[in-house]
């Protein structure tokens, strides 16, 4: 994994519903254009919502890390759009522009999400990673607004292997119990 730096953390209530914190790594080239972003993401369904619960969207699959379960999503696309106002994603871009980043016009990405208490807790970490880094490009894996599957298969197996290493997770228990 390349070594990557700090950029902050940031806490606050998702979309009126979740307390999240969100904490960003990055590999970034020397004009701050970053490479690889490491974002590590809490959230927790508020006391007030005690009805509400996480779910797996169907296009994640199981996994282990460190020997936890965990669900994994590989996806790419392009960085043009503008992420949904007061979003975890809008919050990360915003982190980054106040820290002088700027992020990669094309981008490859994978996501594990681990669920805690009932599926009220969740752990996201997500790697993403500038799309030119695996000698691809958006137009390759996309024809006539479709995923072209045999040129995505090999960028998504190289892109989890090398996330499969970044993260280390580890559960302790709670002071005191």
């Amino acid at each position: 994994v390349p070594p990557a730096s700090h950029v902050g953390a940031v806490r606050f209530v998702l979309f009126g519903a979740a307390d999240c914190e969100i904490h960003l790594f990055v590999d970034a080239d020397a004009s701050k254009r970053v490479r690889r972003l490491y974002w590590v993401q809490f959230e927790a369904y508020l006391p007030k919502f005690p009805d509400f619960r996480y779910e797996v969207h169907p296009a994640y699959t199981p996994v282990r890390l460190s020997g936890l379960p965990f669900h994994q999503r590989a996806r790419f696309g392009q960085s043009t759009d503008a992420p949904k106002a007061g979003s975890d994603a809008d919050r990360v871009l915003t982190l980054l522009k106040q820290n002088g980043y700027s992020f990669p016009a094309e981008t490859v990405n994978v996501t594990y999400k681990h669920f805690f208490d009932d599926m009220r807790k969740e752990l996201m970490l997500t790697v993403i990673e500038d799309m030119a880094l695996n000698g691809t490009t958006f137009a390759q894996l996309v024809k006539d607004d479709a995923v072209v599957q045999s040129a995505w298969v090999p960028v998504a197996e190289q892109l989890i292997a090398r996330a499969s290493k970044v993260f280390a997770v580890s559960v302790s228990s709670p002071i005191g119990k």
